[in-house]
C-alpha cells in the first residue's frame, strides 16, 4: 500500500473494521481514496458503537445495502434504511445512537485535494434512494470491482468515477434538504443555514448577534424563527453544540480538562465542568468515565 495514504486511513473509522474483521472484507487505497466495498458487519465495531461521537476530517459517502442505523449528522437525527446513502461532508459532527448488528455497507472517504467544492464542507445528510439511483450505486460498485481485477488497472479512472460518485450522493442531499426547504418556509430554510453556522462557528461564537448578523437579519427574528422551526431556543441550539465538541474531546482521550475547557473557550476548567454538568448531568471526569467507546478522527 501506497505509504502516502496510511495519514489518512489513520483517520478514519473504517480501518477499525478492516483489523477487526480481516480478510472478509474488501478495502482498498489509492489517491486520497479509501473504499470498503461491500462489507458484511457482524457485529458492532468500536466507531459504530451507540454514543460514539467524532467529527469527520474527510468526506465520506456510504450505501447501506442491508441493515438499519440510527444517528445524529450535526445534530440533525436521522434514520438510514437499507437501500439509503449517506452523505458526510468534511467536519461533520457524527453521533451514533442505534445500528444493527449485522450491515452490509459500502463505503468511500476522499481527502480533500479530490473534493474542491467547500459547498459540500459540514454538509450531511441521508437518502433513501428510487430505484433508479440504487441502480446507478450497484453500478459504480460493480465497475469498481471490475476495475480492480484488471493488472495495472488505471488509477486516474478509479479517481475521476470516485468524484463523479461524491458529487451524485452530495446533489442528492442538495436536492431533498431544497424540498424540504421549499416545504417548510423562510423558518425552516433560517433554520438549517443556523445549524450548519453553529456546527462550524459555536466553539468561538456564542453571540446570538454574529449569527443574525451571518444571516443578514435582526437577532429578534433570528430567534423567533428558531423558536417557530424546532421548538428550542438559538442559545438551546449553541449550548447543545458546545456539549457534542466537549464529549468528543473528553472520548477521543489525550487532552486533560484544562485543555478541553482552553479549546472550547471556557475562562477556567471550573466554569467547563459547571456548564458541562448543568448539560449533561454529569461532570466531564463522571462522563469519561463512563463512556468505554473510543474516537476516531
Amino acid at each position: 500500500m501506497d505509504s502516502s495514504n496510511t495519514p489518512l486511513i489513520q483517520r478514519l473509522p473504517l480501518k477499525e473494521i478492516s483489523a477487526f474483521y480481516g480478510d472478509n472484507l474488501n478495502f482498498f487505497a489509492c489517491q486520497g481514496i479509501f473504499m470498503a466495498h461491500g462489507v458484511d458487519v457482524d457485529g458492532i465495531p468500536t466507531f459504530l458503537q451507540p454514543g460514539s461521537i467524532y467529527r469527520t476530517d474527510e468526506n465520506r459517502v456510504l450505501y447501506l445495502e442491508k441493515g438499519r442505523a440510527r444517528a445524529v449528522f450535526n445534530m440533525m437525527p436521522a434514520t438510514i434504511e437499507a437501500g439509503s446513502i449517506v452523505y458526510a461532508g468534511r467536519g461533520t459532527m457524527i453521533q451514533i445512537e442505534s445500528v444493527d448488528e449485522r450491515l452490509t455497507v459500502y463505503g468511500i472517504a476522499a481527502d480533500n485535494t479530490l473534493t474542491a467544492d467547500s459547498d459540500g464542507a459540514f454538509m450531511a445528510g441521508n437518502v433513501r434512494l428510487t430505484e433508479q439511483q440504487e441502480q446507478f450505486v450497484k453500478n459504480f460498485w460493480q465497475t469498481i470491482a471490475a476495475l480492480r481485477q484488471v493488472d495495472n488497472f488505471p488509477k486516474d479512472v478509479l479517481v475521476s468515477m470516485s468524484k463523479a460518485y461524491l458529487t451524485f450522493a452530495q446533489n442528492a442531499v442538495k436536492e431533498q434538504e431544497k424540498t424540504l426547504s421549499d416545504g417548510g418556509g423562510r423558518a425552516y430554510e433560517i433554520f438549517r443555514k443556523f445549524i450548519s453556522l453553529v456546527n462550524c462557528n459555536a466553539v468561538k461564537e456564542r453571540n446570538i448577534a454574529f449569527y443574525a448578523d451571518t444571516l443578514c437579519i435582526s437577532p429578534n427574528y433570528l430567534c423567533s424563527l428558531i423558536k417557530q422551526a424546532s421548538g428550542e431556543t438559538v442559545m438551546q441550539w449553541i449550548d447543545k453544540q458546545i456539549v457534542l465538541e466537549a464529549k468528543a474531546l473528553l472520548l477521543r482521550g489525550g487532552s486533560s480538562i484544562w485543555e478541553i475547557s482552553e479549546t472550547l473557550n471556557f475562562a477556567n476548567p471550573s466554569f467547563f465542568s459547571k456548564f458541562f454538568k448543568r448539560q449533561t448531568g454529569m461532570t466531564p471526569g463522571e462522563f469519561k468515565a463512563t463512556s468505554p467507546h473510543s474516537v476516531f478522527r
